[in-house]
């Protein structure tokens, strides 16, 4: 996945920043093809130009609204350049699109497994004029042009994937897959695991094109327990685990594994193209996190099922550290934003933006009760549960340098 080794080259480029100074600034080599960019937290006082609007001036979403408009399970948005958003609503088996005063203009596709119907949504991205939207359970890509509705559909290769659980979009007109990590691999151990982050991109008949190799996937438990119709098994989340962090932009995947704060950035095809580390100590996790974490888990469940999950918890290794940074979001001109790790009880969240050079440039703040899903020139759309778990997208204004 690395061009033949181009030789070493060590630059400084912050003023007064050598060789051997990491204290501020940013050093970058190239290692072996590779550009390796090692930031040193140098964002000035004032997050470098770059804020976010403390209310948003969108909001998409009612609770008065029917199931037919309503929104649930959000599963992807982006703004079209007309201003219309887009949405993916896994819960109804659409995309919908309102206008740029918010009301709901229509509804694509329906539930089904016949052409422009879905079983399960996920919005993966824009193709000229076209969404991308993915089946994981049909394991089907179709387009659908925003006013016309659907126009084609593909079903994945196998090679693909087996169980596909995510998709995004190339704009160089290929399709990222994330398989489900044990597809292929039979059995898997009750207790704790480490699995693989399994990522392919196919053409837009569903072929394959690239593997992406073997990257550090996600931490969890594989809890099996006895019920009235036989074995269970369920894969718990770990407390303060490492998950895989992915996102796509133009044609670079970004991609971590939270071991370190370092973000990968692969070109389409495959190749790694460029590392970006921010020099940060660990944080470590303590005994308080965790039981606050593990009761918040809990309230996911059945009353009943509460006491044989705790000991599930109990039996599952302890965490030293925290995960070096939080999710990874890009846009589509290359630059980078990485949330710091949401730690229970946050009200704010840190994001901090690298530009496509992988140099630290900004940092703002969102709120820690949204989630985001798209950054555009001046905007950031994002999903947000009320406290009776409605859902709403929110569009913020969002302010860069010059």
């Amino acid at each position: 996945m690395r061009k033949a080794a181009l030789g070493s080259l060590l630059l400084s480029l912050a003023t007064g920043c050598g060789p051997g100074d990491h204290s501020v600034g940013h050093t970058v080599r190239d290692s072996a093809g590779v550009i390796i960019v090692q930031n040193h937290e140098a964002v000035p006082a004032d997050g470098g130009g770059w804020g976010l609007a403390a209310n948003p001036s969108l909001v998409l979403g009612s609770p008065d609204e029917s199931e037919d408009s309503g929104l649930y399970r959000v599963r992807g948005a982006l703004r079209l350049p007309d201003g219309r958003v887009a949405v993916g609503s896994d819960g109804s088996s659409q995309v919908r699109i309102y206008g740029p005063d918010g009301i709901l203009i229509k509804n694509l596709g329906r539930a089904g497994e016949g052409p422009g119907e879905f079983s399960s949504v996920i919005l993966a991205g824009l193709r000229s004029d076209s969404l991308v939207a993915f089946d994981r359970r049909l394991r089907r890509v179709s387009l659908l042009h925003p006013d016309e509705g659907h126009s084609r559909s593909f079903t994945i290769a196998e090679p693909v994937a087996v169980l596909p659980i995510a998709g995004w979009f190339f704009e160089s007109g290929s399709v990222l897959i994330e398989d489900f990590p044990t597809a292929d691999e039979g059995a898997v151990e009750d207790g704790f695991n480490r699995y693989r982050a399994r990522l392919k991109s196919c053409d837009m008949s569903g072929a394959l094109i690239s593997d992406f190799g073997d990257l550090p996937g996600e931490e969890a438990f594989l809890a099996t327990r006895q019920t009235e119709d036989g074995p269970a098994s369920e894969f718990l989340t770990v407390p303060f685990g490492k998950s895989p962090q992915i996102a796509v932009a133009g044609d670079r995947l970004f991609f971590s594994s939270q071991d370190r704060y370092e973000i990968s950035v692969f070109d389409s095809g495959g190749s790694l193209r460029t590392i970006v580390r921010l020099d940060r100590d660990p944080v470590p996790v303590t005994d308080a996190g965790v039981a606050l974490l593990i009761e918040q888990e809990l309230t996911k469940y059945y009353e009943n099922e509460v006491p044989g999950l705790r000991r599930e918890f109990d039996r599952m290794p302890r965490v030293e550290f925290q995960p070096a940074h939080g999710a990874i979001t890009a846009d589509r001109e290359g630059y980078l934003f990485v949330e710091d790790f949401r730690a229970p009880g946050m009200e704010l969240v840190a994001v901090s933006v690298f530009d496509p050079a992988g140099l630290l440039v900004g940092r703002f703040e969102v709120p820690a009760a949204i989630e985001i899903l798209e950054i555009g020139p001046d905007y950031l759309l994002a999903l947000y549960d009320d406290p009776m778990e409605v859902e709403y997208v929110r569009l913020y204004e969002l302010t860069r340098p010059g």
